[in-house]
């Protein structure tokens, strides 16, 4: 009786306490998307180049993307591609792997151009595959591996419909040095002050 009686009054508050839910704010394009301002310790070469300089800040990048995907209804899809991108790039990073392929099928579910589509998650998915072969990340073979496993699904592809989009990733990976990364960084701190400000990526090329 009393197991009745309970079932009956949760029953009745369950319309209750979802329509007592508030709305989620609306993201209809990337100039919506909250920015955040991050404190950097150290050189922007030491946050680049060591895991443990890193660390902090990839938790609280991930923190605010996860709370954006939470508190607001991103709308926009190459927003949201931006977002989950972001957190893909983080999982690929702390050796996340289930988390970073589940991601980059999220980002590909979202692309609406079948170049893309086909394209996306080219790079990323080519590192978590190696990365089941072959464990030393530093050694030619998983160099080889990614490149192999790039090799493949190329392969399976139809060039006709990749090939503008092709040209573009292999330009964007020729010029994506060390320095150009440290650079873009720097180019984000307010000043001569140790902050960072960035509003997310609204695009997604892993």
């Amino acid at each position: 009786m009393y197991t009745t009686l309970m079932a009956g009054i949760a029953g009745s508050l369950v319309p209750v306490l979802l329509f007592a839910q508030p709305p989620r704010k609306k993201i209809t394009r990337a100039a919506d998307v909250p920015q955040f301002q991050y404190s950097i310790k150290g050189s922007v070469e030491d946050l680049v180049q060591s895991e443990e300089a890193f660390r902090p800040l990839a938790a609280e990048m991930r923190k605010n993307v996860e709370s954006i995907l939470r508190d607001y209804d991103v709308e926009d899809a190459s927003t949201k591609r931006g977002l989950v991108g972001v957190l893909a790039s983080l999982d690929l990073v702390e050796g996340r792997d289930d988390d970073a392929r589940r991601r980059l099928a999220e980002i590909k579910a979202l692309e609406e151009k079948p170049a893309a589509k086909a394209l996306s998650g080219l790079i990323s998915g080519a590192i978590l595959e190696a990365r089941r072969d072959v464990h030393d990340r530093n050694s030619p073979a998983y160099r080889q591996a990614v490149y192999a496993a790039v090799k493949r699904t190329l392969d399976g592809l139809p060039f006709d419909v990749i090939q503008n989009d092709l040209k573009s990733i292999r330009a964007s990976v020729e010029v994506m040095t060390a320095p150009l990364v440290i650079g873009q960084i720097r180019s984000r701190r307010a000043g001569s002050a140790r902050i960072w400000r960035t509003r997310f990526p609204t695009s997604a090329r892993c």
